[in-house]
């Protein structure tokens, strides 16, 4: 029985912890090419009246920028994926929030590339 909680504790973990999205096709890449750049870069601008009655002023402006970049060098992979988002609701304050996750893999055609990771979040922060 313990046994049986174990294997599926680690089911369950090794789903969680390996878990990642990444916007980058990669079905047009070749696994042994090297020295290139490939990703997607998007931002949006939103300006909305979502006021209740014409009394009350409640404009929303929001602005979002997402980035996702993959270079491969020859013996090294470097991974970025990041992502700002900034808004205001009427007179009230600017809220921000975004993260950065940069990874790199040393040696990726290897069977079991190193590899570092630095991940950071910014939430619910009001300017």
């Amino acid at each position: 029985m313990v046994r049986l909680m174990l294997q599926l504790s680690f089911i369950f973990l090794a789903g969680m912890l390996f878990a990642q999205i990444l916007k980058v096709d990669k079905s047009h890449l070749s696994g042994d090419s090297a020295e290139y750049f490939t990703g997607v870069a998007d931002a949006a601008f939103a300006l909305n009246n979502r006021s209740s009655t014409a009394d009350i002023d409640n404009i929303y402006a929001g602005f979002r920028h997402h980035v996702d970049v993959v270079y491969v060098g020859e013996k090294a992979a470097t991974t970025f994926i990041g992502g700002v988002n900034y808004f205001k609701i009427g007179s009230g304050p600017v809220i921000s929030n975004g993260s950065v996750h940069i990874r790199e893999i040393f040696l990726r055609k290897a069977f079991c590339p190193p590899n570092s990771l630095v991940s950071c979040n910014r939430m619910n922060h009001a300017i």
